[in-house]
């Protein structure tokens, strides 16, 4: 699959059990594209779902099944929570980063501490996940550095 090419025509749909009074930031962003030069949110080049969003969503507590509808040209789905209790000294092993790519005909879920995700559509995969790396933005940078390294590998 070719993610610097291809256009995603199906929705991938979550199922979700999170809690945005337990998070700092939640948020989720369609990658079209990445650039190394910036750090955190603004090297994933693309737009912020506003379903998938504590600050755009105040219903997203109770808004359990997302559907990534609102672009049609991303090639993976990022999403972040940057959990609020211990924020800035200790909070780093209870962040979640997820990032889902299309993959037709697969289903997926990830369970992380009391957060459970389902990818409910035959489209898409958790393409990586991993927690529990406690230095500052390091967890972070693995997950920007794997995508990065997708574009380039397809590139």
């Amino acid at each position: 699959m070719d993610i610097n090419n291809e256009i995603i025509m199906n929705t991938v749909k979550i199922n979700h059990n999170f809690d945005p009074s337990k998070f700092k930031w939640l948020w989720s962003k369609y990658v079209k594209s990445f650039n190394d030069g910036n750090h955190c949110t603004k090297c994933l080049r693309g737009k912020y779902s506003r379903k998938f969003s504590k600050k755009s969503n105040p219903n997203l507590a109770n808004d359990r099944e997302i559907s990534f509808d609102e672009e049609r040209d991303y090639k993976a789905i990022y999403l972040c929570g940057v959990f609020k209790k211990g924020y800035k000294k200790t909070n780093y092993p209870h962040n979640v980063h997820m990032a889902i790519l299309p993959k037709p005909g697969h289903k997926d879920k990830m369970v992380f501490e009391n957060w459970i995700v389902i990818l409910e559509e035959k489209d898409a995969k958790r393409a990586f996940i991993a927690f529990n790396i406690v230095s500052i933005c390091r967890f972070f940078n693995l997950v920007t550095l794997w995508i990065k390294t997708l574009f380039e590998m397809q590139g």
